[in-house]
This record gives structure tokens, sequence and C-alpha cells, in this order.
């Protein structure tokens, strides 16, 4: 006989489900390392969850960024990259769009124009994450590297 679970993700509003993770157990003969969830499956089932949520947050933040500043026009995409960012429960990798400029903005008509009204492209997301961490990270990195004492900066130097 055998257990079995699978672990849903579903928006709130949106009805989509999602299956994050599958766990299985034999019953008859099951040992002590066979209760719970092992290190691994916890690990699994933690970036999994983290990259679901991690690429709605993107998703809905890109929509809030991407009408156009001076006609209000939803901006193009120009193509998607994806992007690894560092948190505290580790890396997780996401598909960023980059957008166009709208139709509103002038393009330049000769080489003597001023080149701040180019049409560009930009990453939405790029204000929420400029240096691709969270601020836990920064914080345990200063946290961790300033308790390294400098009797081991010697060490690390040999």
């Amino acid at each position: 006989m055998e257990l079995h679970w699978k672990i849903y993700l579903e928006r709130q509003g949106t009805g989509e489900r999602v299956t994050v993770c599958a766990v299985r157990r034999r019953v008859e003969g099951a040992t002590i390392a066979d209760f719970g969830l092992s290190l691994a499956e916890g690990r699994q089932l933690l970036a999994a969850l983290q990259q679901r949520v991690a690429q709605d947050q993107i998703r809905a933040y890109d929509a809030l960024r991407r009408p156009c500043r001076h006609c209000g026009r939803y901006r193009r995409i120009k193509d998607w990259r994806t992007r690894i960012f560092a948190t505290a429960l580790g890396k997780v990798a996401v598909k960023v769009p980059t957008v166009i400029s709208c139709l509103c903005t002038p393009e330049p008509l000769d080489d003597n124009d001023d080149s701040t009204h180019l049409r560009f492209s930009e990453c939405s997301v790029q204000p929420l994450f400029p240096a691709r961490r969270t601020p836990e990270v920064k914080c345990l990195c200063a946290k961790y590297g300033s308790s390294v004492s400098y009797t081991c900066r010697g060490f690390a130097a040999t």
C-alpha cells in the first residue's frame, strides 16, 4: 500500500491550479527515514513554490509599469529574458519582459537631434530589484561577512 499526496498552488481569483510537488510513501516496510518530508523534498517544494510566487509577482508588477508614462497606452514586449534573483531561501530564475517605448515618444529625424528623446527599451521590473537580491540577502551577507575574524582572513589568503 502507498500513500500519495499532490500539493497544488492556486492564486486567489484565477482558479488556475498548478501542481507544485507530489510525494509518495510506502506503508509496508516503512522506516523512520520514510516519515515526513526529506530535506531534498522540502527543498524541492520550497523552490517550486518560490518560483511560482516570484514569477506571478513579476508579471503583476510588469502589468502596473507597462502603460506609457506619456499617453497611457500599453507598451509592447520586445523580448523575455531569464534573470536570476538571490533570495534568503535560495536563487530563483524568473522570466522578465523588456518593453519598447511607446510610439508617442518622438524619434530623431537626423543625426543632430537630442538623444534623450530616442525610443528605448527597458526592463519594467528593474526598479524593483536593482541589485537582483532581496534586502534579506544583503542583511545576511553583511551579518555573516562581519562575523568572520581576521585570523580566518589570513588563513584564506594562503
